[in-house]
């Protein structure tokens, strides 16, 4: 919970900057693996990608989106998400993943 406040403490002192998109993707993280909110962690993880679409995280943000919209049972998205995350990143962590909504 400490961690979390920081992350949105920092997101708020320091906006737009890429200190405050890492702490989105951290806080994806902490929803995701912590909390197992995987609606938050969708939120956190599309965040970060929007503002740092090439940054540090990306691959890993973009197959963590891509897990969390399957574990939410959002086909469509996760499908369209899973399409990107092979046409970036085809050897990736989430490859497998991947190909298997795209019927690959």
């Amino acid at each position: 919970a400490r961690a979390a406040e920081a992350y949105q403490a920092l997101r708020q002192r320091f906006p737009g900057t890429a200190g405050a998109s890492a702490a989105a993707f951290q806080l994806g993280r902490l929803a995701f693996d912590g909390a197992g909110n995987h609606d938050a962690a969708r939120r956190w993880f599309s965040a970060y990608l929007s503002e740092q679409p090439g940054g540090a995280f990306a691959q890993e943000a973009l197959g963590r989106l891509l897990e969390a919209e399957h574990r939410l049972g959002l086909r469509e998205q996760a499908t369209q998400t899973a399409a990107r995350y092979l046409a970036r990143h085809p050897n990736g962590a989430h490859a497998a993943l991947a190909r298997s909504l795209v019927g690959e």
